[in-house]
């Protein structure tokens, strides 16, 4: 894929998308004082215009981040959780063109599940779960 949609200056385009989720009060569990382009993980305002963007918003995330880092934040964060279904099934078809998109949801929240990450945590620190 070419970068032609990319912005040139994707500092400045992060700075008008955090202001734009803001004005949606995305960041309502946040101290807005400390919110700024600085403060804001590229995961965080992945994940946040994700869920309060609307297509525009989107489409401006996928200019300013490649498509498989927001698709990697969208598998392993919105995906396990069962209450952004409807967002999933509507993101998968329109925006990353999935199209058995129910039964990849199905299987990303498995693999992404809160116990399986919680199982490969005590399987690298050697931890027993039973």
């Amino acid at each position: 894929m070419t970068t032609q949609y990319k912005y040139e200056n994707t500092d400045f385009e992060k700075g008008k998308l955090i202001s734009t989720l803001i004005e949606l009060n995305a960041f309502w569990s946040y101290n807005l004082s400390t919110i700024n382009k600085d403060t804001v993980t590229d995961s965080l305002l992945i994940e946040l215009t994700l869920k309060y963007g609307d297509v525009e918003e989107i489409q401006k995330l996928f200019k300013i981040y490649p498509k498989d880092k927001i698709q990697t934040v969208w598998e392993t964060i919105l995906i396990p959780d069962e209450r952004y279904y409807k967002l999933n099934f509507y993101l998968g078809l329109c925006f990353f063109r999935i199209l058995d998109i129910k039964n990849y949801i199905k299987e990303k929240s498995r693999i992404n599940s809160r116990y399986e990450k919680l199982r490969k945590f005590a399987e690298n620190n050697r931890i027993s779960i039973s």
